[in-house]
């Protein structure tokens, strides 16, 4: 039988073969590949021939095959990736603000991200109600996106990375709607894939250039920064599919901090919330008109994923949207942050993980569960390991700790619904 690791890492090469196969298929797009085989099978129904049909059909496929893998080795040498420096990008974020009419949006930049948010609107989405509207029509790439698609999965292709192609959901608008009677956000949303975000958010910050005529294909900012102004949501190229990260919390007291095996495609050996990923179509399912509901769905299942509770039923979850942020070094891409607690204890979460993208669980003892005691103990914990602490969980515990100081009483309602109330009310 295989041990633990050798299961964890057979789970990795399951992961990275079925994402190079599903980045073939795209690849590989030889029009006359499907006309030949269909006019094949059509001559040897004719000809009552299927073995030599069959035979023909299998060898023109094989052909077709190399010659797609030459043409991908090819598009891959094609061009040159410039990357460019991240503060300049930071500084141009910066800049654009004003002129897009977001002067009251903060700009958060650390290690290799930059991120913009704003406070007014995390305390909205903590209170008001958030409703979606569904686009029907999928997203498509246009533009640079579009030609640079066989180079960027190409090079993707021939990496490492454990990355496949999954149904996402895009967040085509996020706005605030004030009438006399009432206060909601409403969102928009549109189905997506993984492989469409590499190509259009995850390009931003690289100039791509043509190595023959010296032309740049991609400036590298234009999907984010377009004549000096930031793009909205709703005009931007980018595929933008919805992320969402929580930090949890157990019965007894413990916050949950996940730690990233290095082949992870985000944040990789790093230290990350307890559930962070994006939104699947899937997470849609059976869910009206809520869009708070369907993001707490898309982060627990996550958490329950990645804290190795994916088959613990009896382990209940409740969690808390608190705010949302656009990572700008992704292209804007949309990012939800939450708070959970478990009905568990730290002992039900397990030591090692059959994750072939999480290495290790960390449990940081609170003082208590007091919402200003969280906050300090975090505060305290991340200045401790700040150089292991990955983008995303920085600005989660910033979030997190503006939550615990100006919405304590929501959290310490999370805490009681666990049964932790006795626990909070021996430590305390």
């Amino acid at each position: 039988m295989l041990g633990e690791w050798e299961w964890v890492s057979l789970l990795g090469l399951v992961d990275r073969t079925k994402g190079h196969l599903q980045m073939l298929v795209i690849l590989c797009r030889h029009w006359w590949r499907l006309a030949a085989t269909i006019g094949l099978f059509a001559l040897g129904w004719l000809l009552d021939r299927w073995q030599v049909a069959a035979s023909l059909v299998a060898g023109l496929n094989l052909l077709s095959f190399v010659l797609d893998l030459a043409e991908l080795r090819k598009e891959t040498n094609k061009l040159y990736v410039i990357h460019l420096d991240k503060m300049w990008l930071a500084e141009l974020v910066q800049s654009s603000l004003s002129l897009s009419h977001l002067s009251n949006w903060c700009v958060l930049a650390y290690r290799d991200h930059v991120a913009i948010y704003s406070r007014e609107l995390n305390q909205a989405i903590r209170e008001l109600p958030i409703t979606w509207e569904f686009r029907a029509e999928r997203f498509s790439l246009v533009g640079p996106a579009k030609i640079l698609e066989p180079y960027v999965l190409g090079r993707y292709w021939q990496s490492e990375k454990s990355i496949f192609n999954s149904r996402k959901v895009r967040l085509q608008s996020l706005t605030l709607d004030e009438t006399a009677d009432s206060k909601k956000i409403r969102t928009v949303i549109q189905r997506t894939d993984y492989f469409k975000t590499l190509v259009t958010n995850d390009i931003t910050g690289e100039k791509y250039v043509e190595r023959d005529s010296g032309a740049v294909v991609y400036d590298g900012v234009s999907f984010v920064v377009r004549e000096g102004v930031l793009l909205s949501l709703e005009d931007s190229p980018c595929s933008n599919q919805i992320g969402a990260s929580t930090l949890a919390f157990t019965r007894d007291g413990y916050a949950l901090i996940q730690c990233q095996t290095h082949f992870s495609a985000q944040s990789p050996s790093q230290l990350v919330p307890s559930g962070s990923g994006s939104a699947d179509e899937r997470d849609l399912k059976g869910i009206s008109n809520d869009f708070r509901q369907f993001i707490v769905r898309a982060v627990e299942r996550e958490l329950r994923e990645e804290c190795g509770l994916a088959r613990r039923e009896d382990v209940r979850l409740r969690t808390d949207v608190i705010g949302f942020y656009r990572l700008m070094t992704r292209g804007g891409k949309p990012e939800f942050v939450c708070v959970t607690v478990m009905d568990a204890t730290s002992s039900d979460v397990p030591g090692k993980l059959a994750d072939p993208y999480t290495a290790d669980i960390r449990r940081v003892k609170m003082p208590s569960l007091e919402p200003v005691d969280v906050a300090e103990r975090l505060s305290a914990w991340l200045e401790e390991c700040k150089a292991e602490a990955s983008f995303v969980l920085k600005i989660h515990l910033q979030f997190l700790d503006d939550y615990l100081r100006t919405n304590g009483d929501a959290f310490r309602d999370l805490v009681k619904w666990t049964g932790a109330r006795e626990s909070l009310a021996t430590q305390g």
